[in-house]
């Protein structure tokens, strides 16, 4: 019945080092309905109608323009 014989058991203990790993990459992340807005006329942005994920309609204001030419 050599086989039963219980073994010593083994343990580990974790250590602490300093370890610093680095990855470098230039991306350019854009969203998948991403659209791009033009005015027909110069000026300067007075007020924007909209925020930041309203969901917007075909014709409506974005932004108040004031023109002084």
């Amino acid at each position: 019945m050599g086989a039963c014989k219980q073994q010593a058991s083994q343990t580990t203990k974790p250590s602490y080092t300093n370890m610093t790993e680095a990855v470098y990459a230039s991306v350019t992340l854009k969203a998948a309905d991403q659209y791009m807005a033009f005015t027909t006329v110069n000026g300067i942005v007075k007020k924007v109608q909209v925020t930041e994920g309203d969901v917007v309609t075909k014709g409506q204001a974005l932004f108040t323009i004031q023109n002084n030419t």
